[in-house]
């Protein structure tokens, strides 16, 4: 039997430690990307580091976001452009010298 308990206390010091460093995070996910923003929801301390999350769903979503058809969805440079597209969210969203990450996931892919 697999138990959760030990991977979400990992989880909750990850997040932890980012509140802790101050660092802002913008995220763009399709797929799975409903559980990282149910983990960093329910950390205390996460609206002061989360900026955007953004979950385009269907394919027409994803289409309207990048502003193209891309061949497929679920691929390494989907997720890198949903990743550069939510850095540059963050950078515009943040002061100037706050440490921005921008996340991008689609389902397989993670950046």
């Amino acid at each position: 039997m697999f138990h959760f308990k030990p991977l979400k206390q990992i989880i909750e010091k990850i997040i932890n430690r980012i509140n802790e460093d101050s660092v802002k995070i913008s995220g763009v996910f399709a797929g799975s990307g409903s559980s990282f923003a149910n983990w960093f929801l329910t950390t205390p301390g996460s609206s002061n580091t989360l900026m955007q999350l953004d979950f385009p769903y269907s394919h027409s979503a994803v289409d309207e976001l990048l502003g193209r058809a891309p061949k497929a969805y679920v691929t390494a440079q989907v997720a890198n452009e949903f990743a550069n597209m939510a850095y540059l969210r963050a950078r515009r969203l943040s002061s100037v010298g706050e440490k921005v990450i921008g996340i991008g996931e689609t389902g397989l892919d993670f950046y």
